[in-house]
């Protein structure tokens, strides 16, 4: 009978971090596997993370004719464990399937005739959910819920089911840090380039709703792909590199500043002003009747969104973070999101619109039924990129980004771009749009429309030859006016 089979896991859902010593137990740029264990490796792709492959250490050579795929299983289970060492027991949840295996060196080079290591290449793609290595767990309880694996292999004899690491270059490059404003406390992930240039600008990305959490910072990088704003795709187009920073609220970046008439606490945008005015019209109509008080203009007046309860820490977030790198031009800021992270972008520039260079909202959540005129004057005064997809049922263009963008060219904007796509689908050419039965069709994989941020944050938004970060690269404030180009 075959061996329960389970490959111990990734503490990354619900980890409590803060301190910065813990930074290595997450993520490491590079990683052996001990004796008897393995190292997983984390990738990101266009739908999210991924564990794409494990090199266990099998103790004892192994010879390269031995060693099968069909002989491995790799069971993914959910345990609670406490302290450092994630023996693998547990719920199992499913099963992983392994593409490849193959004899490699202690840092998965492929190897001919025998080695103690063995390489295993793990199934990956938009539709295999199991290769997430974030859980949704929702409850938190007083263990670390973690998701695992142990590789099991009956005719080589083996069983591993301890990790060494978790290898991610890409998440290792970024640092951690926290911000706090009051009784608001943020965390973030920065990256520098290697050389600290005076002079060097600085990409602001804010996540999506989803992404709201006080233990796990690390899915910022992942889950819209904003790892790739430190890809050689994206910073050839800043000779000195960019600085990126990834900021985090504790909940939604959607929170009211200002509360409901009973003091409660609302989503944005609503349109607070609007609600008092519709309690108090009545008193007010008869203060006019009693006094003789003319009836007010209302031609100007207009909904306007509450502002974000976090637009304040925000701020000093981005703020502190420039004072602790003094060479970044603080005339080159840039600042972009998708989502809700897309209506922050906006509600930035808005409340502070003399600081950022520039922006590049996608798929963004401000209605445009609460950007006032003289709000839309103001965010004409500066470059903006908009990206988003026709068909997104979740925050649906025709009343967000089209009618924004559209009141935005009637005052003649000074640096307007738009990239509208009919749909979100793989360019790579790797996945296929699975039919009725789940088999793979000719036709790309769909994802769903909202997922414009693929396209941004692979740099594939484009007005004629001008790409999305070639653009933004150009963009310069100067004085208090933004719009500059270099």
């Amino acid at each position: 009978m075959r061996k329960l089979c389970t490959v111990t896991a990734l503490l990354l859902a619900l980890l409590p971090l803060t301190a910065a010593a813990a930074e290595a137990k997450v993520f490491a740029a590079e990683a052996v596997p001990a004796k008897k264990e393995y190292v997983l490796y984390v990738n990101f792709y266009d739908w999210g993370a991924a564990a794409d492959k494990a090199i266990i250490h099998c103790a004892k050579a192994q010879d390269e004719k031995s060693v099968k795929a069909e002989d491995f299983t790799a069971d993914v289970i959910i345990h609670s464990a406490s302290g450092e060492e994630h023996s693998g027991y547990g719920i199992v949840k499913g099963h992983r399937t392994i593409e490849a295996a193959y004899l490699c060196d202690k840092d998965g080079k492929r190897v001919s005739g025998k080695s103690q290591y063995i390489a295993l290449e793990l199934k990956v793609g938009p539709e295999e959910k199991l290769g997430n290595p974030f859980l949704e767990i929702p409850v938190i309880t007083k263990f670390n819920q973690t998701y695992g694996m142990r590789i099991c292999n009956d005719e080589l004899d083996i069983s591993i089911s301890k990790r060494t690491a978790v290898v991610s270059k890409e998440a290792a490059a970024f640092a951690r840090g926290s911000s706090q404003t009051g009784d608001c406390v943020m965390e973030y992930l920065s990256w520098e380039p290697e050389k600290k240039s005076p002079g060097t600008p600085l990409i602001i990305w804010l996540h999506g709703s989803s992404d709201g959490s006080t233990t796990n910072v690390y899915r910022l990088l992942f889950n819209t792909k904003a790892a790739n704003l430190i890809s050689g795709d994206i910073q050839q187009h800043f000779p000195q590199g960019a600085c990126v920073l990834l900021p985090q609220c504790p909940v939604n970046w959607m929170i009211s500043e200002d509360g409901d008439p009973l003091g409660n606490k609302v989503w944005v945008p609503v349109d607070i002003e609007g609600k008092v005015r519709k309690v108090t019209k009545p008193i007010r109509k008869i203060l006019r009747k009693i006094f003789s008080l003319p009836e007010p203009d209302l031609s100007q007046q207009q909904a306007k969104a509450a502002v974000s309860f976090y637009t304040k820490p925000l701020k000093q977030l981005i703020d502190s973070y420039i004072a602790q790198h003094p060479f970044i031009d603080t005339n080159r800021i840039y600042i972009g999101g998708c989502s809700a992270g897309g209506y922050m972008t906006l509600n930035m520039c808005l409340e502070y619109k003399d600081f950022f260079a520039a922006a590049f909202p996608v798929c963004e959540a401000y209605p445009d039924s609460k950007i006032t005129d003289r709000g839309i004057e103001s965010l004409a005064g500066m470059p903006l990129w908009f990206t988003y997809a026709a068909n997104d049922e979740t925050v649906e263009p025709e009343e967000h980004t089209e009618p924004t963008v559209q009141r935005i060219r009637q005052q003649r904007p000074a640096d307007l771009h738009v990239s509208r796509f009919e749909d979100v689908r793989d360019t790579s050419g790797q996945y296929k749009q699975p039919d009725e039965n789940g088999r793979p069709t000719k036709a790309p994989y769909q994802y769903e429309g909202h997922y414009a941020w693929i396209y941004a944050l692979n740099n594939q938004c484009s007005d004629g030859a001008l790409s999305l970060f070639a653009w933004l690269s150009r963009q310069k404030r100067t004085g208090l006016s933004a719009g500059t180009v270099i």
